[in-house]
């Protein structure tokens, strides 16, 4: 494998009522794997908070904010 275990993951928090907030692995899906797979106990990682998080879900272009498409009419 050649995924590299230094760069670090990123982790977003999602913010939920009434609870903690709740972790989301966001990118480094395959380093996890690997890490799993060879027994690494610990990466790096971004852990964003949940202010962050929201920034991404609201950037046009990253987040799930975009415009819906619009459904043709009956």
């Amino acid at each position: 494998m050649t995924t590299d275990l230094t760069k670090p993951l990123i982790v977003a928090q999602l913010d939920i009522t009434g609870h903690p907030p709740a972790p989301l692995l966001i990118d480094g899906t395959h380093r996890l794997y690997r890490a799993w797979r060879e027994h690494v106990p610990r990466l790096p990682a971004y852990l964003l908070t949940v202010e962050e998080t929201r920034q991404v879900q609201d950037n046009v272009l990253l987040g799930p904010g975009r415009t819906a498409i619009t459904p043709p009419p009956t």
